[in-house]
Formats: structure tokens, sequence, C-alpha cells
């Protein structure tokens, strides 16, 4: 289904989802005329790096051993008498020079050098990866890019790193060889359920959190309705939202789920799946023991739809004593009706 969700609308989805929307509205793209997805990282990620060069690339100290003439740094004296270097009046030192040679540094060097190998990304792309590359000549490159993702650490100092670093992240999870040795090719990841699921959640709750002030929102693990023993406890399940709003006088819990087809036929009619609808009704009695607005929350279904799928028009009543909406958003539309069919659910008014 999700081929025909727009470019502009995935970036979109993206730049929320990282929680990067004011930034990424702030990168001067020109998205309508990316070919697809890959094409538009890889601008995306020259961009950003164009920033991170301006404000200065992340740089650590790191032990050098060299021959010297002078006393400076540490003297290896084992080193010293090993290569009989008093005679040629010389002294072996560790010294500590500062470079970019940073894990983050190889991290993005490396998918700069596999986006290079993509087959299908434009001439213009390419040449400006170089000129990105160029600024990370004395950086080493790996092709472990899972256990350099795990020995990457940003601080106060580095966090502009974040960013480009969620791109990179990104690439490299699309990214597979190809036929060709030493080609890559982009696999498209809107087809990939579990990672586009991942993607929607966070865009919908980083869509409330930026784009309106009246509830908090958050992903929260709920309490349920079980009483025993640790042992007992511990084997029950866990159950937590996707997003969670609340405000003085009114909670919502809303469910999200990305599937090809949302709805499934049953007796000539399409319906959502009852494990969902369940799922939310679940999380609503398991609040009703907890303080007002709490006890009387309200729940939301809450799928992703395109121009070829059944959909469900916003549809709204109780179930099991709650209030419960089920709606299917369309993805295949203005980016601004989105945005405000995405306001209207909630009812803000």
């Amino acid at each position: 289904m999700s081929k025909n969700i727009p470019i502009k609308n995935i970036y979109y989805l993206l730049i929320y989802a990282w929680d990067r929307y004011q930034e990424g509205k702030s990168v001067n793209l020109e998205i309508e005329k990316a070919p697809d997805l890959p094409n538009l990282l890889s601008n995306l990620l020259f961009k950003l790096m164009c920033r991170v060069i301006k404000k200065g690339l992340d740089k650590d100290y790191f032990e050098e051993n060299e021959i010297s003439s002078f006393i400076k740094g540490k003297i290896l004296f084992n080193d010293v008498i090993k290569k009989n270097l008093i005679k040629q009046g010389k002294l072996s030192v560790q010294i500590d020079n500062l470079g970019n040679d940073t894990q983050v540094n190889r991290y993005i060097k490396a998918t700069l050098l596999k986006l290079k190998k993509n087959k299908n990304l434009e001439i213009n792309n390419k040449k400006n990866l170089s000129l990105i590359l160029r600024f990370l000549d004395d950086v080493k490159s790996t092709n472990n890019f899972s256990e350099m993702e795990k020995s990457i650490k940003l601080n106060k100092n580095n966090s502009y790193y974040v960013f480009p670093l969620q791109v990179c992240k990104m690439i490299n999870n699309i990214t597979i060889p190809s036929k060709n040795a030493g080609e890559f090719v982009f696999k498209d990841f809107r087809d990939d359920e579990l990672r586009m699921s991942e993607v929607f959640e966070k865009f919908v709750r980083n869509f409330y959190a930026t784009e309106q002030k009246i509830f908090r929102v958050k992903k929260e693990k709920i309490k349920i309705d079980a009483q025993g023993e640790q042992k007992f406890m511990d084997l029950m399940p866990s159950k937590e939202t996707d997003v969670t709003l609340r405000s003085k006088n009114k909670t919502i819990v809303i469910d999200t789920k990305y599937y090809k087809e949302p709805l499934k036929e049953h007796y000539g009619k399409f319906k959502p799946k009852s494990d969902n609808i369940n799922q939310v009704s679940d999380y609503l009695k398991n609040m009703e023991k907890l303080n007002y607005p709490d006890n009387k929350a309200e729940g939301i279904l809450l799928y992703p739809v395109v121009s070829t799928q059944k959909r469900i028009e916003r549809t709204s009543g109780m179930y099991q004593g709650h209030k419960l909406t089920l709606y299917s958003l369309n993805l295949n539309q203005d980016w601004k009706k989105i945005h405000n069919d995405l306001l209207n659910l909630v009812d803000l008014n």
C-alpha cells in the first residue's frame, strides 16, 4: 500500500518520528524534485552535514607514538632502550593529538561511502557526498555498522549530530547489497509493516506533542487490574499505550495500527480486527480504578491508509462503558489536510 504515500508525506512522517520537525522543516530540500526516498535522504544528509561542518566536526584526543628529537608527551623508556634511540639523540614518546577520527565521524563516513555505491543515486547527490567526504579524509571507515552504532555516545558538545545520525541509521536500515559486487540498493521500507508501524506510532505521538498545547502527551505503562504474590505478578502481561493525551478534563488513549490491509472482509463487510478493538478497550478498562479523568478515558483506534484501501470514515460510539473512535487517516492527501485531520480527531475546540 505504502508506495502510494507521497515522498513529501513520508519525509514529514520521519521528521516527526525523529522528533526533529522544526529542524527538518528548516532544511531547504526541494522535496517535490526528489525522485525517491533514497535521493531525498541523501540530499538531507548532505545539507545536515554542511551544518555540522560549519559548527565544527566532532573531535577527540588520540594517543599516538612517535620518534622525536624533543621531549614531549610521555617518554616510552622501554622503546628507547629497545630501539637504542639514545645514541641517535632521539626519544620514543606518546602524545595526545586532537583529531576528527571519532566513532560518530567514522559511522557517518561509512554511510556516505555506502550511499555513493548506490546505483540509483543521482549524479548530483553523489558529487555532494564526495564534497563532505573531503572533510572526513583523516577519518577511518569500517563496514561494521551495528557495532559502530552501539559505540557512539553523544554529549552536549556534539548534540548537533543527532539529526544526521538518525538519517544515517535509516539509510543503513534500508540498504542491501545488490547482485553486482560492490553496489547497494535500497529496499522500500514503506512496505515493511514492522518498521512503518514504529515510524507511524512515533509520528502520531510527536505530532500531538508538537502541534497542540491542550494535552500532555506521552507513552505510558498502564497498571493492570491484577493482585497476587510477586511471582504471579511477574507473569502478568505488561500494557503500554502508543499515545496517551491527558488534560485537566479529558484523557485519550490512541492505539496506532499499520497494516498493508487494515480491514478484513467478514461476511461481506470490511471490519477492523477484533483484537485491535479489544486491545484499546482493555487499556480503558484497566484505567477505571484511576482518578478522573483517567477513569473516564476515551479510546481512538487509528489506521493509516492510502487511496486504494478500504477505510473507516470517522465514527464514534460507546464500547464497554467508554467512548471509542475508529478512524482511517489518509496519508495520500495534502499534508495540510493530514495535519488538520489529526487535530480534529482529538476535538481541540
